[in-house]
């Protein structure tokens, strides 16, 4: 047969990622071509690795299916390197975020955009070590670059507020681990 049996796109497609990525959809209406521009850059991202990985799993499957037998070279090289391309998609959706909350002010985007955006990588924050890192890696650029009183005055709070949702969703897991 040419279709496997099991899919294992239908059980992503459901994921926290894959419908945080819907925002992602509904985002692009209320912002300018720039900001559309990035959106879309994280979305063809996103999509290039999932349909990679579906693609070697019909391969494996399947090793003789026409056309994607010569994909294989592509869908080997994303597959070394997915890991690295999943950390810049979620430098690019920190990046957006912070572009959006004061691009509003020079016509980038909707003010919504700003407030719904922060929510949305609020809780890849707290879900995706990924999008952690990303707050980290920024955190530390801003350190090293900006200075100490305005660090310490506007984005040190910032910082301490993503840690602080980071651990908190630690806790409720080990609370859930525990069956409290």
């Amino acid at each position: 047969t040419l279709k496997p049996k099991k899919d294992p796109f239908m059980p992503r497609l459901f994921s926290e990622e894959e419908l945080l990525n819907l925002f992602i959809f509904m985002s692009i209406a209320i912002c300018g071509p720039f900001m559309q521009g990035l959106l879309y850059i994280q979305l063809l991202m996103w999509s290039f690795v999932s349909t990679c990985e579906w693609l070697e799993y019909i391969l494996e499957h399947n090793p003789d299916f026409p056309i994607l037998c010569a994909l294989t070279p592509v869908i080997d090289s994303v597959k070394e390197s997915w890991i690295s391309i999943i950390k810049v998609k979620n430098h690019i959706e920190v990046g957006s975020m912070l572009i959006s909350c004061v691009g509003w002010m020079g016509g980038l985007n909707a003010p919504l955009l700003a407030v719904l955006f922060s929510q949305f990588v609020r809780i890849k924050a707290v879900s995706s070590h990924y999008t952690r890192n990303s707050f980290t890696q920024l955190n530390k650029v801003f350190e090293d670059t900006l200075p100490e009183n305005f660090y310490l005055a506007f984005i040190n709070p910032i910082a301490n507020f993503v840690i602080s949702m980071d651990n908190s969703a630690k806790k409720a897991q080990e609370k859930l681990d525990d069956g409290e």
